[in-house]
């Protein structure tokens, strides 16, 4: 193997116009060949054109979805999910009374009260 062919993240990255970051993601994620050498990642011209060439192919391939458009028959409505059976409403009103009766028999500090938690 020639060390002249040998390309370094940095090299990468400006090959493809990427960030450094870009380029260690796509080395583990093995969108692109490489490998470890010590705690850096090489790769080398050939297979950096090699990879190249297959995500052209790849994305050449693959037809780009068009994108759909949203009608108001293609967005459910709420009461199409829910069954019914089931509420949208909580079952028990009771919990939210509590918590109001609980809010009403708090009662505001008195002076002596300010005193005894003072001393």
């Amino acid at each position: 193997m020639d060390l002249e062919n040998m390309l370094t993240v940095e090299d990468v990255a400006q090959i493809l116009h990427v960030s450094p970051l870009t380029v260690r993601y796509m080395f583990r994620q093995k969108r692109l060949r490489g490998f470890k050498f010590g705690k850096s990642w090489r790769t080398t011209r050939k297979i950096l054109q090699e990879d190249i060439e297959n995500v052209a192919r790849s994305q050449a391939n693959t037809a780009p979805e068009t994108p759909r458009r949203r009608t108001k028959r293609s967005v459910p409505s709420v009461a199409a999910t829910v069954a019914p059976e089931e509420s949208v409403l909580p079952a028990d009103p009771a919990p939210k009374k509590a918590a109001r009766q609980r809010v009403e028999k708090r009662k505001e500090p008195t002076p002596d009260d300010m005193q005894q938690t003072l001393f």
